[in-house]
């Protein structure tokens, strides 16, 4: 990591706390209503700011820059799975959100169906609504640490940044397995610390921490971590890829925006009494995520699990 990052890095943490005292933001517990009031609060920003396609999730851009095309690509993956199963394949997508996903990966497969389930009611209305003329789709409120479905529901389940937000992550994992029927797969596509998060400088550690905690995640795992639970609960890893790189210019992006947030310093000021607090607080994850992508603090992969 080169000492222009890290420096950049620190000054960041220094602006962040002139407007919002970092240690407080450390401290904040990430329970199920901070999640519901993050997503409902922020929704006018992802709307707004971040992807007028609807979208809650990294654009992947292959070509070096930004794109919005690139916020259908993680369905295009997820398609691609898709295509060997037959019809009547049941899916379940892991935090559905407002939809977006699951909305567009029906409209592609016809003929499988497709079941959203998220904690947010506001984001459930907002997805029924979009899906009205679809009859392959159904959204559901729950828990995926506790999902409301029989054991071997579903063929496929998926998830894009959703996980990430478990406060149990073996108990999400367990949930999935689950509900799967057997050879079923788990398709996941999520940010997760990189190896030898703690062996990073404090300053990047603590950047790391602003990041996940500002955008309704506890604690990040690093992502060997993570396939070992799976592994001890069943899983066979069947596929794993880094897609960091891919990201980098959504972030930039973003880094851009927070940028305009935090300078000058009267402006945040101001923009802080003014905007939801969930909202305002994007602007630190936004500010400091691609450096510590960059620093491969934390990343962004695909994971395929098969039970």
């Amino acid at each position: 990591m080169s000492t222009n990052l890290q420096q950049q890095i620190e000054n960041s943490l220094e602006q962040i706390n002139k407007i919002f005292p970092v240690q407080a933001i450390l401290n904040q517990e990430v329970t199920k209503s901070f999640i519901r009031n993050y997503h409902t609060y922020s929704s006018w920003g992802y709307k707004y700011l971040h992807s007028r396609e609807g979208s809650l999730h990294l654009a992947m851009n292959y070509e070096g820059y930004f794109t919005p095309q690139g916020f259908y690509e993680q369905t295009r993956i997820i398609h691609q799975f898709l295509e060997a199963y037959p019809a009547h394949t049941q899916v379940l997508e892991l935090g559905s959100g407002n939809g977006f996903n699951t909305i567009d990966l029906a409209k592609k497969n016809p003929q499988r169906h497709f079941t959203g389930l998220d904690l947010t009611p506001a984001s459930l209305r907002t997805a029924r609504q979009k899906s009205a003329k679809l009859s392959n789709t159904r959204f559901t409120e729950g828990d995926f640490q506790q999902l409301p479905f029989g054991d071997e529901s579903f063929d496929v389940v998926f998830e894009i940044e959703a996980l990430s937000h478990a406060n149990q992550p073996q108990k999400a994992l367990q949930e999935a397995y689950r509900v799967l029927k057997p050879n079923g797969l788990l398709i996941a596509i999520d940010g997760f610390r990189y190896p030898n998060f703690e062996q990073q400088p404090t300053s990047i550690q603590k950047a790391a921490q602003l990041v996940e905690i500002t955008m309704a995640v506890q604690q990040g795992v690093e992502i060997q971590d993570w396939i070992k639970m799976a592994n001890q609960i069943g899983f066979a890893l069947q596929e794993q890829a880094d897609y960091s790189a891919f990201v980098i210019p959504n972030l930039t992006r973003l880094c851009n925006m927070a940028k305009e947030y935090f300078y000058p310093t009267w402006r945040a000021k101001l923009l802080k009494l003014l905007l939801p607090t969930h909202l305002a607080k994007n602007a630190v994850a936004g500010l400091l995520i691609g450096a510590t992508v960059k620093a491969k603090a934390q990343g962004y992969f695909k994971v395929v699990l098969q039970k």
